[in-house]
Formats: C-alpha cells, structure tokens, sequence
C-alpha cells in the first residue's frame, strides 16, 4: 500500500457516524496526520474533521500546565528507572495543586501548607493530600520508600531550612530526590524578573518570596549532605543542574508576547518545554539531588 493510500485510509476510519467515505469504517485514530488525500470525501465531513481537531487543540491547550510539568520531569525519569527500588508510596512535599501525582500515576501523599486555587487534574485514586509543614512532617521515620521536594527549599526562611532538610530525609527509607533553584545566576534572574514584572504591574508572590528569603547556596548544598547522611550514614547523594537560564529566560520573555490564554500557546510553548526539559545543564537555573539511602 503507498503511503497516498495509507493516509486516505487512515482518513476514513476517523468518519465512523459521519457520511463515510468511498471504503472503509472502523476504529477512530487522532484525525491530526490526515490532510494529504481529502479529495474523496465530502465537503461535510472535511468541516466536520476539521471542527473536531480544533476543538481537541483548543480543550488541550488549555489544559496545559508546563511549568510542574518541566519541573518534575527529572523526578518521573528517575522513578521510571529505579526498578530495583519497590518504593510503594511517595511523599511530595511542598507539591502545592500541580504536583508529582499530575503526571506520574504512582501512589502519593501530597504535603503542603495549602492547597489553595486549581491545579492540573492529579490521580485522585493514587493521592493523598496532608496539610502540614516542611520543617515538622508529620509522620514516623522511614515513612516512605520516595521522598520528593521540588522547588520547596527556597520559600522557606533561611533558619527554617536545614530542618526541612533534616525532616526530608528523617522520613524517607530509600530515595529522595530534592530540587531547587540554585546560586548566583538564578538569583539574578529572578531579581531582574521581579523588576521588570513589577514594573508591569504584575503580582507573583512565588519569585517575591525567592527574593526575600534568598536562592539556596552552598550552605545549602553542604546542608543536604549533612542532612542525609545524619539519618542514613551509607546515603549516596549526586546532584546535577536541570533546566538551563538561557531556555528559562527565552520562554519568560515569550509569554508576554503569548500569554497563557492564547490559542496558540501550546503551539508556541509545548516545543520548548520539552526541550528544555531534557539534558543535565551546565548553566542550570535548578539544582537536583537524588540521595540512594
């Protein structure tokens, strides 16, 4: 069969309950791949196709939530990986709405101060969601198989850190994977994008509280470490960057030429994102460790 004549097929399997086309009925595939040969058809069912796919675009991109998505992505291909780890349920803490379990179906327990507005749609079945704080977790030692904090560490105040750290760890029985912005470049970043947001009369209490508290360090790196092995003497920990300025900083500056309300931002963003997500960056905005206990 030439190709031609395979995407003709294709075609017309994507009619079922329409006017069908010259052969063919059956199982409906995604209709996105199927302009070549809409010749045979009818200029209803063409409309009709084509109404349907962009109304499927039009629900995705709104669904889309890019930024826990990136964030975690280092966190999914890592439990992916760990086979030889039977960790049954995760522990994500600081998950606020759009955590671990929006895009990984494991069982988890999502911790947070709040819970505050809506997030991407997270598998409820597999979560739980606890209301706590970092700095006194409420559960037993060695709780969990998985421990997960992203993008945690830096809203905290400077004398409430390491014993987040110490809890992380302290409930944790076999991996923790910790992530945060991390050192001099990001800290700038963030200070020249709270300049420019304010000077636009935008409010982002997040990055407000990145400037106030400060980017973790080395102090904080050298906490991490004192912090796994105070509870696991034998603890590996490697750490690497995740998710370079230079990427961050293009795409900060493309949403105010496409916010996230535009038809197209999946279009212009979803490309980036994912590729952006990939590698261990060398000039990293983020810092992630991943501590074997």
């Amino acid at each position: 069969m030439s190709l031609n004549s395979l995407f003709f097929v294709t075609f017309c399997k994507t009619t079922r309950g329409t006017r069908p086309c010259p052969s063919h009925a059956s199982a409906s595939p995604r209709p996105l791949f199927l302009i070549p040969r809409l010749w045979g058809c009818s200029l209803g069912v063409i409309r009709k196709v084509l109404r349907k796919t962009a109304r499927g675009y039009l629900s995705w991109n709104r669904s889309l939530s890019l930024d826990p998505w990136l964030r975690y992505s280092p966190v999914r291909s890592i439990l992916r990986r760990s086979t030889d780890l039977t960790v049954g349920r995760v522990l994500d803490v600081g998950s606020g709405t759009a955590g671990l379990a929006s895009s990984l179906a494991v069982p988890t327990v999502a911790l947070d101060v709040a819970f505050p507005g809506t997030g991407p749609a997270s598998r409820k079945s597999l979560t739980e969601r606890v209301k706590a704080s970092a700095t006194h977790l409420p559960f037993r030692n060695s709780s969990f198989g998985a421990v997960v904090s992203i993008d945690m560490i830096e809203h905290l105040a400077l004398d409430d850190r390491p014993n987040a750290l110490r809890e992380l760890f302290r409930v944790a029985e076999k991996l923790v994977i910790l992530g945060f912005p991390f050192g001099n470049r990001s800290a700038r970043f963030d200070r020249e994008a709270l300049e420019v947001e304010h000077s636009r009369g935008l409010s982002t209490g997040w990055r407000e509280e990145h400037a106030a508290h400060g980017i973790p360090r080395d102090a904080e790196h050298a906490e991490v470490l004192a912090a796994a092995t105070s509870f696991h003497p034998k603890a590996r920990v490697v750490w690497h960057g995740h998710e370079g300025i230079w990427g961050l900083r293009m795409r900060w500056k493309l949403q105010f030429i496409i916010p996230k309300g535009s038809p197209i931002y999946g279009l212009a963003f979803y490309p980036l994102y994912w590729f952006h997500r990939l590698g261990r960056r060398r000039n990293a905005y983020r810092r992630i460790y991943v501590a074997r206990l």
